[in-house]
């Protein structure tokens, strides 16, 4: 076994609770539209353990990519996943105008009631064998 590909900092990580069924139709959404691969890491993974500090794995609630060194959380990292996205899903990078404490506070709305919402799963989730390769759970 080799060195693992994913700790190439150039490489984008996206961290999801695998356990989430709104997490997982965002990986969903995100493999049938970006148009340049990233990766993706349940924050239960080895990846994970390896890329995050533990406090980030601790508390699944929170969007996470790490890229070309750097982790962003939150509405932050929502705002740079739209950077692989095509134009038409990209303009919702606008909104990252809005002070970071606002749209922070909405990810976090959102994230506290997500399982209330969409409830929890124990399924992988579904890929083409190509994108399978790129999902570590």
């Amino acid at each position: 076994m080799g060195a693992n590909p994913l700790l190439d900092p150039e490489k984008p990580v996206v961290f999801f609770d695998s356990g989430c069924l709104l997490c997982q139709r965002s990986v969903q959404f995100l493999l049938r539209y970006e148009r340049s691969p990233l990766y993706y890491a349940a924050f239960t993974s080895a990846i994970a353990g390896e890329l995050l500090p533990e406090e980030d794995r601790v508390n699944p609630a929170t969007f996470v990519l790490y890229h070309k060194g750097r982790t962003y959380y939150k509405s932050r990292a929502f705002f740079e996943v739209m950077r692989f996205m095509p134009w038409y899903w990209r303009w919702l990078r606008l909104f990252r105008l809005l002070p970071r404490a606002f749209t922070d506070r909405i990810y976090d709305w959102v994230a506290n009631h997500r399982l209330a919402w969409f409830g929890r799963t124990d399924r992988c989730v579904p890929a083409t064998p190509e994108q399978a390769t790129r999902i570590f759970d």
